[in-house]
C-alpha cells in the first residue's frame, strides 16, 4: 500500500481523511491524507486523534485486566448487586441490555443500576455497552480514579478531545457522547497509537477465547471473542463507529493493521484496505431466498427497539431491506454501502450487528 492508492481509495470511498498504520515483520508503514475536517484546510497528520467508538473498549479492558493482573480485580466474582462477573462484562456473555440510556454521573448511575440480565449470564454472546460502562466503573472503585486518569496512571493512556470531525454524506458532524459512556467509547486517538498500544504485555491476556460452550456467538461481527478484543479468524482485534467516524484494528504476533477515518462510508473503505494487503477473508457464496415473513414483528433488548417490518413481501430494519438467506441469516446496508450480518434464532430470537433481542407478544 502506497500514498497514492490509499490516496485514491478515499477518493471512491468519499472519505475526507484517514491514517492507515501497518507493521509487519518489524516494519511499518504509516500514512496520513485528507483534511480533519472537510474545508477546513487541515491536514490530517500522524498525530491527529479520530474518535474511536467502541474501539475503547478494548483500553477499558485492558485497565481492567491490570487490576486483575495485580490482584485489586476478581474476574470471576460476582458484582454488588448483579449476578454477572467482570469476566462475562468483558466477553459480551452477561446478558445485559444492550445501550445505556442515561446521562450525568457514571458513579451514580452505577450504584443504582440493578436491572436483571436479558439473558441468562454465560450462556450468550449479546454486545452489551452497558458491560463496559459497568467495568470502567468497577476500575474507578478500585483506584479511587477517574476512568481517565486511570488510563493515564496505569497504562500510559491520555484521553483528549479529537482533532478530526466526523462526516456523514460529506457534512461535518459532531460526536454525541455523554461522559458517562467514557470507557464504552470515549476515546481518541491516531492510528500510530493504536499500534503503540499493542507494545502493552497486558493484550496476550486479553487475546484468550471465552466462547466454547457459548450456545449463542458473536454472528455478524466476529468469530469469537476474548478480554476485550474480538477474534477474527486467526486474527484479533476490535472496530468503532462514531457519529460519522470508524475506526479498526487487527493484529497478530507479527502483524497489525490500524485504520482511522473521519466518515460514515469508512468501513467499505477498511474493506478495500484489507483487499489491497491482501488480508481479506472469502466472500461467502450465498444464494438469497424470499424472506421468511413469519419472523416480522418487534424484538427488544432493554431499551433498544428493532422493528422487522413486511413490505412488497419484503422484510426490512428502519426502512433498510434485508437480504435473507435459507439459514435463516440476513444482510443488511446502510446508506454508506456497509454490509451488517444478522440472523433469526430460534425461540424468538434476533441478533444483529451482534445483539441479541426477544420478539415481543
Amino acid at each position: 500500500m502506497d500514498a497514492e492508492t490509499f490516496t485514491r481509495l478515499l477518493a471512491k470511498h468519499d472519505v475526507p481523511g484517514a491514517q492507515l498504520v501497518v507493521r509487519r515483520d518489524g516494519e511499518t508503514i504509516s500514512l496520513a491524507a485528507g483534511e480533519e475536517r472537510l474545508g477546513s484546510g487541515r491536514a490530517v497528520t500522524a498525530e491527529s486523534r479520530f474518535p474511536l467508538g467502541s474501539l475503547t473498549k478494548p483500553f477499558t479492558a485492558a485497565l481492567a485486566m491490570t487490576l486483575v493482573a495485580d490482584e485489586d480485580l476478581d474476574l470471576d466474582e460476582p458484582l454488588t448487586g448483579l449476578p454477572v462477573t467482570l469476566r462475562q462484562l468483558l466477553s459480551h456473555t452477561s446478558g445485559l441490555e444492550s445501550t445505556v440510556d442515561e446521562e450525568g454521573s457514571r458513579s451514580r448511575w452505577a450504584s443504582k443500576y440493578r436491572r436483571q440480565p436479558e439473558f441468562t449470564p454465560g450462556t450468550v454472546f449479546s454486545y452489551s455497552n452497558v458491560g463496559y460502562v459497568l467495568a470502567g466503573h468497577l476500575a474507578e472503585e478500585v483506584t479511587g480514579m477517574d476512568w481517565a486518569e486511570a488510563l493515564k496512571a496505569i497504562l500510559g493512556v491520555e484521553v483528549e478531545e479529537a482533532t478530526v470531525s466526523g462526516h456523514s454524506g460529506r457534512i461535518p458532524v459532531e460526536q454525541v457522547m455523554s461522559s458517562l459512556e467514557a470507557p464504552n467509547g470515549g476515546l481518541a486517538l491516531s492510528a500510530a497509537n493504536l499500534v503503540k498500544f499493542l507494545e502493552n504485555d497486558i493484550n496476550d491476556d486479553m487475546c484468550d477465547e471465552q466462547l466454547e460452550g457459548i450456545e449463542i456467538g458473536p454472528f455478524g461481527m466476529a468469530d469469537g471473542w476474548g478480554l476485550g478484543w474480538a477474534r477474527f479468524g486467526s486474527f484479533w482485534g476490535h472496530d468503532g463507529t462514531g457519529d460519522g467516524t470508524s475506526a479498526h484494528l487487527r493484529f497478530s504476533d507479527d502483524l497489525a493493521i490500524a485504520l482511522t477515518a473521519n466518515a460514515g462510508t469508512a468501513p467499505a473503505l477498511w474493506a478495500d484496505v484489507l483487499a489491497e494487503l491482501e488480508f481479506a477473508p472469502p466472500a461467502a457464496d450465498q444464494v438469497p431466498v424470499p424472506a421468511p415473513l413469519d419472523r416480522a414483528g418487534v424484538y427488544r433488548n432493554g431499551d433498544a427497539e428493532f422493528v422487522i417490518d413486511v413490505k412488497d413481501g419484503q422484510l426490512s430494519l428502519g426502512g433498510t431491506p434485508l437480504i435473507c438467506f435459507e439459514d435463516l441469516t440476513f444482510q443488511l446496508r446502510d446508506n454508506s454501502g456497509t454490509a451488517y450480518g444478522g440472523r433469526f434464532l430460534p425461540d424468538e430470537l434476533l441478533q444483529v450487528t451482534g445483539r441479541l433481542a426477544r420478539r415481543q407478544a
